[in-house]
């Protein structure tokens, strides 16, 4: 997954507010062209968030979520672990 300079650059470190999972941040960085410029502002992104560990109940949510719409594992755990954070909100 490729992300664009001015989607990192939008965002302000002090009023980021978002989190992800520590799925999120491989695939981040999985990228093989992935710029310096680009890795640094995707450090500078991940610096402000939190990482959600994927436990049991997201596990197994995920396992539903991959069941009944034919996703691959990580976009089940993408999905079940938004789902388990609006839930729990």
């Amino acid at each position: 997954m490729r992300m664009p300079l001015p989607f990192c650059a939008a965002f302000s470190v002090k009023t980021c507010l978002f989190t992800h999972r520590a799925l999120t941040e491989l695939e981040l960085f999985a990228d093989p062209n992935l710029s310096t410029e680009e890795e640094s502002l995707i450090e500078e992104l991940l610096a402000t968030i939190s990482v959600i560990p994927v436990d049991s109940r997201i596990a197994r949510l995920a396992a539903l979520v991959r069941r009944d719409y034919r996703l691959k594992v990580p976009d089940s755990v993408i999905a079940a672990t938004a789902m388990f954070r609006v839930a729990s909100s």
